[in-house]
């Protein structure tokens, strides 16, 4: 952490924390997680959708139990358009 930001003390850590950033102006949101993402902790994704909810942010929190990593470069398929469902949130 000290590589990212400069510092490991509590308050700088929190600084780049994504889900101590939103508040009632954060914009919708969609977010897809696989819980098998060997990259991105999915618990990240958990803790963000938990601030979404705090604040009344419009969000979709689509959690897959499988897909990885990188799958919207179309390397993995899945049984839905979930292309398809991000643009329906976008424009609803």
């Amino acid at each position: 952490m000290t590589a990212a930001c400069g510092s490991t003390d509590a308050a700088t850590v929190d600084s780049y924390s994504l889900d101590y950033q939103i508040d009632g102006e954060y914009p919708p949101t969609y977010i897809i997680h696989c819980e098998d993402d060997d990259q991105v902790d999915f618990g990240g994704g958990v803790l963000i959708a938990e601030a979404l909810n705090k604040n009344n942010v419009r969000h979709v929190f689509d959690r897959r139990t499988s897909g990885g990593h990188g799958f919207g470069l179309g390397l993995h398929k899945f049984e839905d358009d979930w292309v398809k469902n991000v643009l329906e949130f976008i424009h609803s």
